[in-house]
């Protein structure tokens, strides 16, 4: 997608600049999917290949379509709409039969979890596709449904003295929610699997050179979703991912840290906490697959990785009570010397047995491996000569090296990101 087709004439500058980024964005984040593999997502990954942005009264909204058939009356592109009459409720509440509301709040009043939506008022005109999926739109023209789920999302409220205040800038990120619809089976309840709505853009960093990075941790946030909740459910999705998610991932790094203070002595209790795919992140941030106990010959690895890019990471975990450096002579410890070993020794075993590690372990186009140490605590490297040792161990050696609190620091720097990606 290289142009944007936009109305001519619309005389609004903010029209163009997220058109412009849109087009980026897309871009980037089909390539992000591709890389990820698209199955892992299910419905939510299906391929995009028609953009509509809308203009409403209060906003803007860009829903991503799959690509139309070949006999439609439109084709693949990125198509603007001016309906600057309407609000987005008023348009996205039209386009999915009442399942898809925005709330107005208004500012001012004591603030409420839950908000009033007011009824429809003008019809909205025509829309160039349909918005939900053609067999869920038959069965529910045809009666079968006596209810459906819906879902209310709102802009971001800045409040104050439990009053609200005002709408703050944001580009709140919703992907499709996903549900078993009765004689259907598992559909997303909207055709589109992806939307962008958007407040007050004008005072945002619309700079389509940060759509990349955008769209890289817009998927890090839905996958890390997923692992808590495989199918998104209406509740999950009608949030801000990345909001939803910075907010999963804080309490995750309390939840690791409080293990540290309670069992960091018991390997056994850490590594079964990494097992869990929502705690993956602290392995690394960019994981695709992660195997545990996986067997090298006489060795047994801790974890193996296969990041999105289709490199693998060998990891060692030691206990978060064991000291990287002697406490006497700030030398690196035997059991931290141990540890580099073993994973040394797991690298040496995939480069002699290649063809078993990938044909009989399925461990894919696995080559040259990459090495990680996590062990201990940052408390501990607690001299200047320590330190120094330390940031120069991370640099000079091969393995990547870590310690408990470094990884928490990184899953924690992860969620104020997310946070922050349009500021």
């Amino acid at each position: 997608m290289t142009e944007t087709d936009i109305p001519p004439n619309t005389g609004d500058p903010m029209f163009e600049a997220i058109a412009t980024f849109t087009c980026a964005y897309h871009r980037a984040l089909e390539s992000e999917l591709d890389r990820h593999s698209r199955e892992k997502f299910q419905h939510n990954g299906e391929r995009t290949g028609l953009i509509e942005i809308w203009k409403a009264r209060d906003g803007f909204v860009t829903f991503y379509l799959p690509s139309p058939p070949p006999d439609a009356k439109v084709g693949e592109g990125l198509y603007g709409l001016d309906r600057s009459e309407h609000d987005l409720n008023e348009i996205c509440q039209s386009r999915t039969s009442h399942l898809l509301k925005v709330s107005s709040p208004r500012l001012g009043e004591p603030w409420h979890p839950i908000e009033h939506i007011p009824p429809d008022t003008d019809p909205i005109p025509q829309i160039s596709l349909p918005i939900m999926q053609n067999d869920i739109s038959r069965a529910l023209a045809e009666g079968k449904f006596s209810s459906l789920p819906g879902m209310t999302i709102s802009p971001v409220i800045q409040v104050r003295g439990e009053i609200r205040e005002r709408v703050l800038p944001s580009r709140v990120k919703i992907w499709t929610p996903v549900f078993d619809f009765s004689g259907v089976g598992r559909r997303r309840i909207y055709a589109w699997p992806h939307a962008d709505f958007w407040w007050l853009p004008e005072e945002l960093n619309l700079d389509p050179g940060r759509a990349a990075e955008v769209a890289h941790y817009d998927v890090v946030a839905l996958r890390a979703a997923m692992a808590v909740e495989p199918v998104l459910s209406p509740q999950v999705a009608q949030q801000d991912l990345p909001e939803f998610v910075s907010h999963k991932l804080e309490q995750l790094c309390d939840e690791f840290g409080a293990l540290m203070e309670d069992q960091g002595q018991d390997e056994e209790a850490i590594h079964q906490f990494l097992r869990r795919e929502e705690n993956h992140l602290f392995l690394d941030s960019d994981y695709q697959d992660v195997h545990s106990k996986v067997q090298f010959g006489n060795y047994v690895s801790d974890f193996v990785v296969r990041r999105s890019d289709g490199s693998y990471k060998l990891i060692e975990i030691e206990p978060a009570t064991e000291r990287i450096f002697t406490a006497s002579r700030s030398e690196p410890s035997a059991r931290f010397n141990h540890a580099c070993q073993q994973v040394r020794d797991w690298q040496d075993y995939v480069r002699e047995h290649m063809h078993h590690v990938r044909q009989v372990q399925r461990l894919l186009d696995i080559y040259e491996p990459k090495g990680m140490v996590l062990m201990g605590s940052s408390t501990h490297i607690d001299s200047d000569v320590a330190k120094r040792r330390w940031r120069s161990l991370k640099t000079e050696n091969p393995l990547e090296l870590a310690t408990y609190d470094e990884a928490i620091e990184r899953v924690r720097n992860l969620a104020v990101k997310l946070r922050h990606l349009m500021g």
